[in-house]
């Protein structure tokens, strides 16, 4: 198998299994999700965030203010250093962003749209379609970032906390070449050590 491959294959594992844990969680607010993955010199980058809690609201926008603030925010997110910071013992940046995804289309173009007019049909309606019980819509925002690094960081700092105050906690799971773990961040404790 090429080396490059092996990368991309190892790469999206680890995001499919992390993705997966994370569906499975319950969605809780003031606590988001962050995975880190390290092949080489490629991170990526994962957060997954109550959209209450990143945006200030769970719908599509209703007035010009929240879609002022959906647009602001979108803005914002394009910047992995916006959320999160990598430092290292070298004194050159080490480290470059070269992707960025997010799910963000989901608040502006409709989609949201539909499955909240789905979640709020008739009750008979519904359970005689799908015959289960009827849940609320929470959805989450998801950023997804692609970063290039010559030297390894020593140290993740997380900004985040001060772009979304709701948000308590923080779940960050690593696995990066000297290992793996998970820790909780939040707004008194924003800094992950990598050795």
């Amino acid at each position: 198998m090429k080396p490059i491959t092996r990368v991309v294959s190892l790469v999206l594992g680890y995001m499919a299994m992390f993705t997966s844990s994370v569906e499975a969680q319950e969605h809780v607010h003031g606590v988001g999700s962050a995975f880190v993955i390290q092949q080489g010199q490629t991170w990526q980058l994962q957060f997954i965030l109550p959209a209450s809690d990143a945006l200030g609201f769970e719908h599509i926008p209703e007035d010009q203010q929240q879609r002022d603030r959906l647009a602001k925010l979108s803005q914002s997110f394009k910047r992995v250093e916006n959320l999160m910071h990598f430092h290292s013992n070298s004194a050159s940046k080490g480290c470059e962003q070269i992707a960025y995804r997010h799910n963000l289309h989901q608040f502006d173009n409709g989609q949201l749209q539909q499955r909240e007019h789905h979640q709020h049909e008739p009750e008979e309606h519904h359970e005689a379609e799908h015959k289960e019980p009827h849940q609320e819509l929470h959805p989450n925002v998801e950023l997804s970032y692609t970063v290039e690094c010559s030297k390894d960081p020593r140290l993740l700092s997380f900004p985040i906390f001060q772009q979304m105050h709701s948000l308590q906690k923080l779940e960050v799971q690593w696995s990066i070449d000297s290992g793996q773990g998970a820790v909780m961040l939040s707004p008194n404790m924003t800094q992950l050590e990598l050795q």
